[in-house]
């Protein structure tokens, strides 16, 4: 990695290498002198806001008696980071497991696939069209464990 290497306004590998440490737990496989795989799991806790809903899953957004059970509530979300290191870093990789979350947090299969219909992620736990920053909106509460 590059001595300036900046992720999510930290710079520093230093700091990046403690930040991976203290969020999730890592395997570090040695391929050969040069190369490596490491392999990160986690979880992420998000408050679900109207807006969560409206931009991630909007085909809910009629069903209040759904909404209701999701407002306000965190959600637990498992993920998983693959880093490729060929000489330096040359991919990283995330997914992001909704449905284990969701589960937990809705008891139902029914329910959890009425949510997962029509999500508004792809590969990589990326949106799938882009957002502008809104001043008016708040930044998610995101806590990272």
């Amino acid at each position: 990695m590059d001595e300036n290497l900046q992720v999510m306004g930290w710079y520093g590998i230093k700091i990046v290498i403690s930040n991976w440490k203290q969020y999730a737990i890592w395997d570090i496989v040695q391929v050969d002198d040069n190369s490596l795989i490491v392999k990160g799991i986690g979880t992420i806790t998000l408050r679900i806001g109207r807006e969560t809903i409206g931009t991630l899953c909007p085909q809910i957004l009629n069903d209040e008696q759904l909404m209701q059970r999701l407002i306000g509530q965190e959600i637990v979300l498992f993920h998983n980071f693959f880093i490729l290191a060929l000489d330096m870093v040359t991919q990283i990789d995330t997914e992001l497991n909704m449905t284990v979350g969701l589960t937990t947090l809705l008891g139902n299969m029914s329910d959890v696939i009425n949510v997962m219909d029509g999500v508004q992620l792809k590969d990589g736990a990326t949106l799938t069209f882009w957002i502008p920053p809104s001043h008016s909106l708040r930044a998610p509460e995101l806590v990272y464990r």
